[in-house]
């Protein structure tokens, strides 16, 4: 490549690498709310956290993470969507995705509805990078990551716009602000125009995409209430997207549909001075709909999920802590596309932590999930050590179970079969680092730098074969491996801050004996931020070296690609915040698949006042 000046990929911007700004109305963490429902995972060695508040140049969160464990998602209307990359497991549906630790995925094998993420407000993201089956269920075969949404203490508005037509509005409004009684209504509208010139990546093809408008529209509503000992916590969510998608390059555009609701009530007591007591009630509906531009008739898919969750912690504030879990899971499916019949399935989950702490420095941790419905165990253990030299191991397993339309559907496009077995995944995971001490992170200059070494096996993958008559049918077939390692690190000084690493990695199907489809062997990330008084300049850099498309005998291995990101933003104010920016200043060529489209530069501005 042309400009290895850039030190290589991908660390997710550090937590503790942050800016001396004012991010109000945001807060990164809220450390009593840490321990209301669970502490389940925050304490796992691969959980990274991120403030995309201040790494994100994009309107969409899931963009923020470029790295081993990456989203690439603009859109749910947009091509080849919920693209998710995670250390070789590319499904959606493989990786939990939750909000506020509420699980969205249902069991349809579509995974969670993008749309009812609120990216436009979160506060913070927690993702663990591998099997993550025993802190969450399954649905986390490949990992999990966790949107946290607080409540604001302040008012907000904003607005922006974009290449392609886009035009957004957000609001954010504290209708109660006591200590003992939050909540904050938040409501975003998107639209994005499109018909811009797309090119074939193979033949170099142009043409004009006309059918690819999109309209969103989301609701939210977060709060909690103060209720004797005890702590009421809410969330409701709706949201809807509209419009077409392009097809081919002669059109064969589409119309789609999403629109989904989300609601959750957790209930948190105190049990005297040593434990909490948490009851979580939710109910996640999703409708996704489908036809042809010029005709009325729709093929519409709709799930729906009710999650019953308790949960007993008990910490004895010295080296203890023991978490108990029940969680009962009800997915109704169903759809058109399988003869329109309610399908359903109902999983029983006991979940159990056991953390010690040996010594001020050193401590071990040990998670396990017993799903009865299936009879399958997932465990994970890790040992900590945490100094300004620090270093964790981990072994952990993952499970997920076959989807409903996989197993029950009967249609031309599945053949029923109840003998399918649940994927499965297993990860070893090293790292060592060393940051800097306590008497530098008073002063000018910060550090830290890494090594994490991994490796994953994942087992009983589903496949869809044609069967002799000529349906497609799901088999156990696919088993695969991601093994590899990343550098990286940060340093801050001054008013100057550089982030960086870079990952080497292979990820093998090793059924087919070959790459998995967009799995690069080397990626990087940098980037480059200047505080100049009232101003903040940032420069990133992103790369993937090779991803492979297609499948069997007709995948191809294709060159990576480079793209480098410029943003301009105002610092340390607390009226709010001006942004102008670029990606992919020289305009280099990306796949459709990828969630972006082509020419693939794109400008944008936007504003936020808080008061």
């Amino acid at each position: 490549m042309e400009r290895r000046w850039i030190l290589l990929l991908t660390l997710i911007i550090s937590p503790t690498l942050q800016a001396n700004t004012i991010e109000a109305p945001y807060t990164d963490v809220i450390v009593s709310e840490e321990n209301q429902f669970s502490k389940r995972g925050l304490s796992w060695p691969n959980n990274q956290k991120i403030n995309p508040k201040n790494t994100e140049s994009s309107l969409d969160i899931f963009s923020a993470i470029k790295s081993d464990s990456a989203f690439q998602s603009s859109s749910s209307l947009n091509g080849n969507t919920n693209f998710v990359q995670t250390r070789g497991s590319q499904s959606y549906s493989k990786n939990m995705i939750l909000l506020n630790g509420l699980p969205l995925n249902a069991l349809d094998g579509a995974g969670a509805n993008p749309i009812l993420i609120p990216n436009e407000f979160i506060t913070e993201v927690r993702t663990i990078k591998g099997p993550a089956s025993h802190l969450y269920g399954p649905s986390a075969l490949g990992g999990a990551t966790n949107f946290l949404l607080n409540p604001l203490d302040k008012y907000i508005l904003g607005t922006g716009v974009g290449s392609f037509g886009e035009k957004s509005f957000k609001a954010g409004l504290p209708i109660l602000k006591t200590k003992e009684n939050k909540r904050t209504i938040f409501f975003y509208q998107e639209d994005i125009d499109g018909n811009y010139e797309y090119q074939v990546p193979n033949t170099n093809e142009k043409e004009q995409r006309k059918f690819n408008n999109s309209h969103t529209l989301r609701a939210t509503t977060v709060g909690h209430t103060k209720i004797g000992n005890g702590r009421l916590q809410d969330t409701f969510v709706f949201a809807q997207q509209t419009g077409s998608t392009p097809g081919n390059l002669a059109g064969n555009a589409g119309k789609k549909k999403y629109w989904g609701t989300l609601g959750s009530l957790d209930y948190t007591h105190t049990l005297f001075n040593w434990g909490l007591l948490s009851y979580r009630i939710s109910n996640i509906y999703s409708e996704y709909t489908t036809s042809n531009l010029n005709e009325d008739n729709e093929n519409r898919s709709r799930s729906n999920q009710i999650k019953n969750s308790l949960s007993l912690l008990y910490d004895t504030g010295t080296k203890f802590i023991h978490e108990l879990t029940l969680d009962y899971t009800h997915d109704t499916y169903r759809s058109s596309f399988y003869q329109d019949e309610v399908y359903y399935d109902d999983i029983f989950t006991i979940g159990i932590l056991e953390q010690l702490r040996l010594t001020p420095l050193w401590s071990i941790q040990l998670n396990a999930q017993y799903l009865s419905s299936y009879g399958v165990f997932t465990e994970g253990i890790s040992l900590n050590y945490s100094s300004d030299l620090y270093s964790s191991f981990s072994f952990s397993t993952g499970y997920s179970p076959p989807s409903l339309s996989q197993t029950k559907a009967q249609s031309l496009f599945f053949v029923g079969n109840e003998d399918l077995k649940p994927e499965e995944s297993r990860q070893v995971e090293f790292t060592v680092g060393y940051k800097s001490d306590s008497i530098l992170k008073s002063m000018t200059t910060t550090y830290d730098v890494f090594l994490t070494t991994y490796h994953t096996y994942y087992e009983n993958l589903i496949a869809s074969e044609l069967n002799s008559n000529g349906a497609f049918e799901p088999k156990n077939t696919n088993e695969a491996e991601s093994f590899g390692l990343t550098l990286g690190g940060f340093l801050q000084y001054y008013i100057t801050r550089f982030n960086a690493s870079i990952t080497q990695s292979e990820n093998r199907d090793l059924t087919n004996k070959q790459d998995l489809k967009a799995a690069p062997n080397t990626q990087w990330v940098a980037s480059l931020t200047q505080y100049w008084g009232p101003l903040a300049f940032t420069l990133k850099e992103i790369y993937w070296s090779s991803y492979v498309i297609g499948s069997g005998t007709t995948s191809s291995r294709k060159s990576g690609w480079t793209t480098t990101d410029f943003l301009a933003e105002t610092s340390g104010f607390n009226w709010g915040k001006l942004q102008i920016g670029v990606d992919n200043i020289f305009d280099n060529a990306r796949e459709i698949s990828l969630g972006y489209p082509e020419p693939q530069r794109r400008y944008f501005a936007r504003a936020e006042v808080w008061f």
